[in-house]
């Protein structure tokens, strides 16, 4: 029930499938795993990406960790092989 408040075609390989996702503590931010190794982080408050990264593994696994340091949370990602961390500075 209710209105969309917005929609976003994510980009990605074939076939397009999420493998996974995670919505990172404190931020409005959404990390989406996709097929084929891309990476996308969503701002949910506006509907638009703000990060990406490729390379991340067949099927890329998305998660996040917040440390004592202030600031944006990091990004995990487990490419299968690899765990790789990203510090994601939001766009202007």
């Amino acid at each position: 029930q209710g209105d969309k408040k917005w929609s976003l075609e994510l980009p990605a390989g074939s076939p397009p499938h999420v493998d996974s996702s995670q919505l990172a503590p404190e931020k409005p931010w959404l990390a989406v795993g996709m097929r084929g190794g891309q990476v996308h982080v969503v701002d949910i408050e506006k509907g638009k990406i703000i990060a990406s990264a490729n390379g991340q593994g067949m099927t890329p696994e998305v998660g996040w960790a917040s440390g004592k340091d202030p600031g944006a949370p990091l990004l995990l990602v487990a490419t299968g092989s690899k765990l790789n961390a990203f510090r994601v500075a939001k766009s202007k």
